[in-house]
């Protein structure tokens, strides 16, 4: 059975990437411009959107580092938007969406305190996939 998606927060320091959107070596700037990309709440009220994403990148899973995952960083406000709501609905259900499929429930355990998002799947495959979506190709 597929490990389903996680998502995992950290708040980490990146530097801002060029826009390419090739598949790129870990830590490598994947694309600075996504497709589709939407972080809502069960009431599938919007906390942000692709005009929120100030880069994505491919960057080694912290829990298993032998697979890659998807860093998105916010911009400044819609990382206040994420905190202010998370720290207010610990235990609510969040999900990330890619053009109109659910990539990801999840549950907020802790307040959202960083400006990037981590998102991990059960394969490489996996990642290489919602990067393609949210990247164009």
């Amino acid at each position: 059975m597929r490990r389903r998606l996680a998502v995992l927060l950290a708040a980490l320091n990146l530097a801002a990437c060029a826009g390419s959107s090739r598949v790129p070596r870990n830590g490598a700037p994947t694309c600075a411009t996504p497709h589709g990309f939407v972080l809502a709440n069960a009431s599938a009220a919007t906390l942000a959107t692709d005009a929120d994403v100030d880069e994505i990148r491919v960057v080694s899973d912290p829990e298993k580092a032998s697979l890659q995952a998807l860093s998105i960083r916010l911009n400044d406000a819609a990382a206040i938007r994420v905190r202010q709501y998370t720290t207010e609905h610990v235990g609510d259900l969040m999900v990330i969406s890619v053009g109109d499929r659910v990539v990801e429930r999840f549950t907020v355990r802790d307040p959202i305190d960083g400006p990037t998002l981590l998102v991990t799947g059960a394969t490489d495959g996996d990642v290489a996939e919602m990067r393609a979506k949210l990247c164009g190709g």
